[in-house]
């Protein structure tokens, strides 16, 4: 089963990624290590002497058990994205997929949170040929899979352990009660402005330069979200047709995900 068009079993499929876009995610791809070796460096300056020569009397089983259980995430999440580039008829080897977990974490721990590592997984699996709109649903895939875990596992620990007795969730439920409110003016004030500006600019009201440079960037942007929900669409079609074990497989395997880290 595969999207229309897709390229043939074994034959490398053009790279869609727009040039610009190309360059930029090479230089991201390339500042990453650097974030990463500047954390690492900065953690080990501020940490306290006593505190890491206090590892050494750490018990070693313990240690290698963290490790081994920090290390799960990285594998499950590389099978999952295996299952379902797979599913769509984009095969990647093994080591792709783990190059492309290490990058999106590594990506999401130097990152704004705002951008996170997604962009760096969508980014890598286009340069593998994959099509926009395909690859930001396999992008989507694992954060439903997520969402659908934590909706069931965090209610069924919350009633286990009666949990809701905690003073944290007491707390959490006071001050949503206080503010619900305000949240929901303060938003629907942003979203009110938002809306306003929009229609000033594109209705002329800074000038017919700006309005047309306006109208050029909203209608890229309109076929460039077209196109991809169009892919989305028919990928998320094709899964509730005839992926359901594969979703089965993925939720397991985020199960064992979340359950190694926490």
């Amino acid at each position: 089963m595969s999207l229309p068009e897709a390229p043939p079993t074994g034959e490398q499929p053009q790279r869609s990624m727009p040039r610009g876009i190309d360059r930029i995610f090479r230089a991201m791809l390339f500042i990453v290590p650097l974030g990463v070796l500047g954390n690492i460096i900065f953690s080990m300056a501020v940490t306290d002497r006593a505190l890491l020569a206090s590892l050494r009397d750490f018990p070693r089983g313990y240690l290698a058990l963290a490790v081994v259980l920090a290390l799960v995430p990285w594998l499950t999440n590389s099978l999952r994205l295996l299952i379902w580039t797979d599913f769509l008829d984009h095969r990647i080897r093994f080591r792709d997929a783990f190059q492309i977990t290490l990058a999106m974490d590594l990506g999401a721990a130097v990152s704004p949170t705002a951008v996170g590592g997604s962009l760096f997984k969508w980014g890598m699996l286009v340069q593998r040929g994959i099509r926009p709109g395909a690859a930001a649903s396999i992008t989507t895939l694992p954060t439903i899979e997520d969402g659908v875990f934590f909706a069931i596992a965090v209610p069924l620990a919350i009633y286990f352990t009666a949990s809701w007795n905690l003073p944290v969730f007491r707390a959490v439920a006071d001050r949503f009660e206080q503010d619900a409110l305000l949240v929901v003016l303060i938003a629907s004030a942003i979203a009110l402005v938002t809306w306003l500006a929009v229609r000033v600019i594109l209705g002329g009201g800074f000038g017919s330069r700006t309005q047309k440079r306006s109208l050029r960037f909203v209608g890229r942007v309109r076929r460039k979200l077209r196109a991809t929900w169009t892919d989305a669409r028919e990928v998320f079609r094709l899964i509730a047709t005839g992926g359901k074990w594969r979703f089965a497989l993925s939720f397991l395997l985020t199960a064992i995900q979340w359950s190694c880290r926490y």
